[in-house]
């Protein structure tokens, strides 16, 4: 079984979390709002994961104020391989750049501020509810 690091960014600012666009890949079914972030490159930390992933998918800079908290998931059926996600969550801050998906890698499409009483109602991975429950938020 294949082991998945990835870290992500929790930007919550005036009652609304930064949230990204997943398109789903080859599964477009899938698509989703996710968090800002996405898996570790060879050599990378996760804080520099982090801080980049979020640049490529919402074209803000960011920085990190902390850990917020570490989920691990398992995926198995219904994916193309089985795996073990381990998802390193901070918390953030907007500190330059403007809204826009800057990667090219066909795995993001959208960027919006989703105002915290709509996150209930949002078709989201589940990891965002991850993000909602160790920030605190009730919902």
């Amino acid at each position: 079984m294949d082991t998945r690091p990835a870290a992500y960014v929790v930007i919550i600012e005036q009652g609304r979390m930064l949230l990204t666009h997943w398109t789903g890949e080859r599964h477009p079914e899938r698509a989703a709002w996710t968090l800002p972030g996405g898996g570790m490159e060879v050599g990378e930390t996760a804080e520099q994961a982090a801080i980049r992933e979020a640049y490529e998918e919402s074209g803000y800079r960011v920085a990190l104020d902390g850990l917020l908290g570490v989920d691990s998931k398992y995926y198995e059926e219904g994916h193309a391989r089985t795996f073990h996600a381990l998802r390193i969550l901070y918390r953030g801050y907007i500190v330059g750049g403007s809204e826009g998906v800057t990667a090219h890698d066909d795995s993001t499409d959208g960027v919006r501020w989703v105002p915290l009483e709509e996150l209930p109602s949002l078709r989201k991975v589940s990891l965002v509810d991850v993000a909602a429950r160790y920030y605190g938020l009730k919902h």
